[in-house]
């Protein structure tokens, strides 16, 4: 499996040449000089999620010589006789050359949107040509297949009667051609009724996860978080109710830049009720909300990386203490900096650290407000690479707590 480079230096990105394009290209009529390669995944990539894949040009990466040398087109399309091309790369955002400013080395950027619910997996294929400026017959070109998805998004049950309980671990189905309306009961209580047309299959997965954004704009505030993040999107609006607790009295949609929409005001015995024709990210509250400032999307991943410094001992005492006093996990501190803030942007950490004894696939990431000592919940989960490293993704800087599972006593 080639490598896929989810990482890159906590540095600018610039937008490189050979920004996504439809062009029309005989293979049979050019040989193929086959003087560069870009180092794909097979793995199933998430819509949402920035992916950086490293390039070759004749054994270094990339640069900026390259483009200098050759006029540069990225294709999109599909090789699915069942799903046209036109839905490809309506589907894809990003699929360009972008530049790290530090090494001047180019990196392939690959994400897919998520307004869509993705129950079947989609196959992109992608087509990057070279061409020589001088000599146009003097052409290079690379074809791969990117695979996009979520892990849940296989549909496992065809759905026949009117009522139905989700199952989130199983969240993708499919309704019976002849039915006409369904009500979906979630596991949290809420549920949605919905009048059934054209499509029938659709991802109703869902999270709890805070968005950290929100969190740290309303630090006042006792909040729930809803997110389904599939998007599922259907054809007529019908009524969702969403259970929360008796003393919520607001209900906001986080939209994808992170601001906030009101959708009711009005908790009815436990319940806020409104008519939509998407599922997407909600929050409920006790008080009135203030959008955070951030532009950063819910969904965005990997834009840039870095490596935090693997704390000395003796540097954070006073933290360990208080975590190990409060809270009965395994845990590690690493840290960027010594105070708590936010970063301009969303930025993927990297770091070599002993998890010994930790259930790696099940860790949690906080960063440490030391003004008003508190642990803040990121809504990106930590991992392992294949490398053995800890990888994380947030927008704050300071202290970070990595435990395994959520803090609790």
């Amino acid at each position: 499996m080639k490598k896929l480079l989810a990482v890159l230096l906590a540095v600018g990105l610039t937008l490189g040449a050979a920004p996504m394009t439809a062009f029309a290209f005989d293979e049979d009529e050019y040989d193929n000089l086959d003087f560069f390669e870009i180092k794909e995944s097979n793995e199933l990539l998430y819509p949402g999620q920035d992916y950086y894949f490293e390039t070759d040009w004749q054994g270094t990466p990339i640069d900026d010589y390259f483009f200098e040398y050759y006029k540069v087109s990225v294709s999109v399309s599909s090789d699915d006789d069942d799903v046209s091309s036109s839905t490809v790369r309506r589907r894809v955002d990003k699929a360009e050359f972008v530049k790290n400013e530090e090494t001047g080395e180019y990196y392939f950027h690959f994400r897919a949107g998520t307004s869509f619910s993705y129950t079947e997996n989609l196959d992109v294929h992608i087509l990057v040509l070279a061409k020589d400026k001088e000599n146009t017959d003097k052409r290079s070109w690379y074809e791969f297949d990117l695979t996009v998805g979520y892990s849940d998004g296989e549909v496992t049950e065809v759905i026949r009667d009117s009522q139905y309980d989700v199952d989130n671990n199983y969240p993708a189905i499919e309704f019976d051609e002849d039915l006409k309306q369904c009500r979906l009961d979630f596991e949290d209580g809420s549920y949605f009724t919905l009048r059934l047309s054209t499509s029938r299959k659709f991802n109703f997965g869902y999270s709890n996860i805070p968005n950290q954004f929100v969190v740290q704009a309303n630090p006042d505030a006792n909040l729930y978080f809803i997110n389904f993040y599939a998007r599922p999107r259907f054809a007529n609006a019908d009524v969702l109710k969403l259970k929360v607790s008796q003393d919520m009295k607001y209900l906001y949609e986080i939209n994808q830049d992170n601001t906030l929409t009101l959708k009711s005001d009005d908790n009815n015995n436990g319940y806020f009720g409104f008519t939509t024709n998407n599922l997407g990210a909600y929050v409920a509250s006790d008080i009135p909300l203030v959008s955070p400032s951030t532009s950063e999307g819910i969904s965005s991943n990997a834009n840039q990386s870095s490596t935090p410094s693997h704390t000395a001992p003796g540097s954070v005492s006073a933290l360990k203490s208080l975590v190990e006093r409060s809270f009965s996990n395994r845990f590690v501190i690493l840290k960027n900096g010594t105070e708590y803030g936010l970063l301009d942007r969303a930025t993927t950490f990297s770091a070599a650290v002993s998890l010994d004894d930790m259930d790696t696939a099940n860790l949690y990431l906080y960063t440490y407000d030391e003004v008003n000592n508190r642990l803040i919940q990121s809504p990106n989960r930590p991992t392992v690479g294949t490398d053995g490293k800890l990888y994380f993704t947030t927008n704050t800087k300071g202290y970070y707590v990595v435990s395994e599972g959520a803090l609790a006593k």
